[in-house]
Formats: C-alpha cells, sequence, structure tokens
C-alpha cells in the first residue's frame, strides 16, 4: 500500500519539474528501483514459501446462485430464486469430487447458493458429511433468505462457513461491505471482523468479494498473521 500511495506524489513531483524544465529522473529511478526491489523480494519470496508450504486448494463454482437477479426484485419474491434442490446436489457432488481429486481446501464461490435460512442447516450437514469422509476444509458460500429481518429490515446475508474435517462449523462470517446500490438495500452487513482458524496448512482467514478492497478490514489479516485468506 506504501509503494501505491507513494505513486501519486512522485508522478506530481515529475510534472512540476517538467513544467519548470527540469528532469525528473532521480525522483522516477528512485521510486523504480525502490518497487523493483519490492517485486524482487516478492517473487523470491513466494518461489521458496510456495514450494515448501504448497497445499491444494480447489474452487467450485455454481451456475445455481443468481445473486442478481434477486437483489433486482422485491423480498417478496425472494423464494422464487432459492436454489432447486437438483443445483444444491450437483454443488455437493462438485466439492466432493474436488476433495476426492485431492484438494484439502475447497471453496465455494460467492453466493454460489440461494438459500432460505430453513435449508441451511440440510446444506451444511451434507458439506460436514465430505469434510469428514475426505479429511478436508470447505467454505460453503451462500445468500441466506433470513425469517425475519434484522434490526434495520434488511432480508438477506452474504455468508460463508468454514466447515473442517471434524465435521464442525469454525466460523460463520457475513460480508462486511454488501456493494453500495445492488447489495445495500437488501444485505445485512456483518460486523467486520475477520474470523481465522489454525489449521495443519496454515491459519485460515475469509473476507467476501467487496471486502477485499477495504484496507482497514484486510489490515486484520496481516495483524491475525493469516496464512491463507479464501475470498
Amino acid at each position: 500500500s506504501f509503494v501505491v500511495a507513494w505513486f501519486a506524489p512522485v508522478a506530481l513531483r515529475a510534472m512540476e519539474r517538467r513544467r519548470r524544465g527540469t528532469s525528473a529522473g532521480a525522483t522516477a529511478a528512485v521510486y523504480a528501483m525502490i518497487l523493483l526491489s519490492l517485486a524482487s523480494f516478492g517473487a523470491l519470496r513466494l518461489e521458496f514459501e510456495v514450494a515448501r508450504h504448497a497445499v491444494p486448494v480447489a474452487a467450485v463454482t455454481s451456475e445455481a446462485g443468481d445473486l442478481f437477479g434477486l437483489l433486482a426484485h422485491p423480498p417478496e419474491r425472494a423464494m422464487e430464486f432459492a436454489s432447486k434442490r437438483d443445483d444444491v446436489a450437483r454443488l455437493i457432488r462438485r466439492t466432493d469430487e474436488a476433495a476426492a481429486a485431492g484438494a484439502k481446501i475447497i471453496a465455494w464461490s460467492e453466493a454460489a447458493l440461494i438459500l432460505p435460512e430453513s435449508s441451511v442447516p440440510k446444506v451444511v450437514g451434507d458439506v460436514s458429511r465430505i469434510a469428514r469422509k475426505r479429511g478436508v476444509y470447505v467454505l460453503a458460500a451462500y445468500e441466506e433468505i433470513a425469517k425475519k429481518s434484522a434490526p434495520l429490515g434488511k432480508p438477506y446475508r452474504n455468508r460463508n462457513v468454514l466447515v473442517a474435517p471434524d465435521a464442525e462449523v469454525k466460523w460463520t462470517y457475513d460480508k462486511a461491505h454488501p456493494i453500495p446500490m445492488v447489495e445495500l438495500p437488501y444485505v445485512e452487513a456483518g460486523n467486520g471482523t475477520i474470523p481465522y482458524f489454525d489449521t495443519e496448512y496454515g491459519r485460515i482467514g475469509t473476507a467476501i468479494c467487496f471486502d477485499m478492497d477495504f484496507f482497514q478490514l484486510l489490515r486484520q489479516a496481516s495483524e491475525y498473521s493469516i496464512d491463507i485468506m479464501l475470498a
């Protein structure tokens, strides 16, 4: 973030020097050297660290979660967009196939399913059975249609849960920054605290999509020494 923030002052100084008819080469050279040094150090660190601590991770996507269709219509029509039984079964099967292929951590795409609150325990139970059978961690992501609106009257939760090999849910996380004008009118925001869990592969944490654009939120990943961010 320092290098990104520093770019604007460097560019401004270069333009000012150009207007005065003087060279900005020294300033640009210093910035370029620092940028190149950081990039080289990062590449070398990744080269050695990744080779030593690599873990197979799979992303499982779904065509069943029409999130924008849900958000484009009034909440009274929410159940029209709920994922069908066959769609849920297909995603569960893909999750099991990813685990059978060797993935140790499996993450669903954002709002992979749209589920009424009453259907969530069944789906999480199916995921838990896969996690226990295959010895894997599964991040199950879904849009929940709540039975009762939150204090702000918003009926949906953009949520994920981490299920561990012991079949237990280790966290429930709600998107902290719903997209303005699209999600914000209907999606209840989470508390903005990144959850984490220690595994044999390192410390795992999560955020959801637009959350990744907020430095103040992601700074927690460094503060908590998170090794793997699933987003």
